[in-house]
């Protein structure tokens, strides 16, 4: 009995405390800023909510309250939920005061593990500006020196005999495993040539696991204590990227790749750090591809008339060398077109929408570096220095006032239909929102969508066990698309009338996708 009144004394002091900690962030709220909402749990609510339901946890705030901007308390540091689009254009317009650059160092730090006495080179010294702002800097005139076509080509080559690898399997197999391997052999083949480090399934592998148990290293719950399969395996590709990097293989590697390890090189940083830091950046590079490439996969194959439309659509961005595919002699040769792609192929761009209008789960972060007012040319709130700024994709892409009355409903033809579309300019928030845009947001559509119009046109998709049963989305993890939770098995038939040499030709140069962005 005493043991058990010992328990309960304990457990109401720490509930006390955080309880008085999260009153001080309330108390401590001035006015002149949005409202504050506190959690079930004092203090560490709003955070253990962020771990268990991802950024789906401010939608379940927004259901309840519906404020237009809000303030929490996360831990030790106040944020700023802010929902109104009124709202977020301001935040825009006051992006010198609403920086998002911090989240770029605290990342790449927590991420890449990097020793604290290098630390230091993110932050702007003697006029010149922090690594992390020069990498950016790097990746972007990198981008501007090729077009976009030319950066995925060599990816949309390599897709090819990857597919075929995987679909030649005469057993079922797992669909979003097979896309993911489909999608890291060829980008990495791609962007770090002939000697590309995660040839070796072992390091493929290693570097799924750290993504997909990366994300406690976010968090400041003891993380060396939690995340022991994500330090080994970030173990695995830093070193195997350092014996990348150590042979000169980043000189073979596309001009991207250069570009990074140059910036970083001239910070004085060594091949072992540099490994570091390119770890988080493969981030970038892969975790997104993967489930968007997936969701919109498994809408298509989970309504057989949008299939058959598709199938359709694409057939006319393809140039068939004769024979036709109907001969039953030698085999045809197809070539995709990429330019014909973005030209006549509006309903799978549509279906990619919607797509990442359904499983988009983050938050657009900035960091008030000095007290700012918003406003939404009614109401005004000051933002204090030092807190964060979050505004949830989740909250705008479920919200009726910007989608419609059928918001909640997957419509694949909604963006082919102009008055079907967004009502607000920033309501499409998947690739971010200005001026932080992401800037490979065309390299990827491009590899998402013709490496789905093959693969469709290509090979029926048979589920083991029908109907197919898509597996629900993973939203605890810290991903922009959060990948499904399991997997399904299917079966690669190829299609008798498209059987032969695939490639893919860029054709008319200079056209991009029409994407939807905030």
């Amino acid at each position: 009995m005493a043991d058990i009144s010992l328990l309960v004394l304990l457990l109401s002091v720490v509930f006390g405390a955080l309880y008085i900690a999260s009153m001080y962030i309330a108390v401590n709220t001035d006015p002149r800023e949005p409202p504050f909402v506190s959690a079930k749990i004092p203090f560490v609510g709003h955070a253990y909510g962020l771990l268990k339901y991802g950024q789906s946890h401010w939608k379940q705030i927004d259901a309840k309250y519906h404020l237009p901007i809000y303030t929490v308390g996360l831990l030790r540091r106040k944020a700023y939920i802010v929902t109104s689009l009124d709202l977020v254009n301001s935040v825009h317009k006051n992006y010198a005061t609403l920086d998002f650059t911090p989240f770029v160092k605290t990342t790449a730090q927590k991420l890449s593990g990097l020793q604290p006495e290098h630390l230091k080179l993110f932050d702007k010294h003697d006029g010149r500006e922090g690594l992390s702002e020069a990498t950016i800097t790097g990746i972007e005139a990198a981008l501007k020196q090729s077009d976009a076509d030319d950066l995925s080509v060599p990816i949309l080559k390599e897709i090819v005999p990857v597919m075929e690898a995987v679909t030649s399997q005469t057993g079922p197999c797992k669909l979003h495993a097979s896309l993911r391997h489909m999608v890291t052999l060829s980008s990495s083949i791609a962007f770090y040539g002939p000697q590309n480090p995660l040839n070796s399934r072992e390091v493929e592998d290693a570097f799924w696991v750290f993504e997909e148990n990366g994300s406690i290293l976010l968090t400041d719950f003891l993380p060396s204590l939690k995340a022991g399969r994500a330090l080994r395996a970030r173990q695995t590709v830093a070193a195997a990227l350092t014996k990348y990097y150590k042979e000169g293989g980043h000189l073979s590697g596309s001009a991207l790749t250069r570009a990074r390890y140059e910036s970083a090189a001239s910070y004085g940083l060594g091949d072992e750090d540099i490994a570091q830091i390119e770890v988080p950046f493969m981030f970038a590079l892969l975790n997104n591809v993967v489930p968007a490439a997936f969701w919109t996969l498994s809408e298509i194959l989970t309504d057989a008339s949008l299939l058959h439309a598709l199938r359709s659509e694409v057939v006319a961005a393809i140039h068939q060398d004769s024979p036709s595919p109907s001969s039953s002699s030698s085999p045809a040769h197809h070539t995709l077109s990429l330019a014909l792609l973005k030209r006549r192929c509006p309903l799978l761009l549509s279906t990619y929408h919607e797509a990442l209008r359904h499983r988009t789960s983050f938050s657009s972060a900035r960091f008030v570096t000095a007290d700012t007012t918003i406003s939404d040319g009614t109401h005004a709130y000051l933002l204090k220095a030092g807190a964060l700024v979050q505004i949830p994709t989740d909250v705008v892409h479920a919200a009726p006032q910007h989608w419609g009355p059928d918001a909640a409903a997957t419509d694949t033809r909604r963006f082919t239909d102009p008055a079907r579309r967004k009502t607000h300019p920033l309501a499409f928030r998947s690739f971010g929102g200005a001026p932080f845009i992401c800037p490979g947001r065309q390299i990827a559509t491009t590899q998402i969508l013709a490496l789905l119009a093959m693969l469709i046109t290509r090979y029926d998709l048979e589920p083991v066990q029908a109907p197919l049963r898509i597996p629900l989305q993973n939203l605890s993890m810290f991903a922009s698309v959060p990948p499904p939770k399991g997997d399904v098995e299917v079966l690669f038939r190829e299609r008798e009338e498209w059987k032969g040499a695939w490639d893919f030709e860029v054709g008319e140069r200079g056209l991009q996708w029409m994407l939807e962005s905030g």
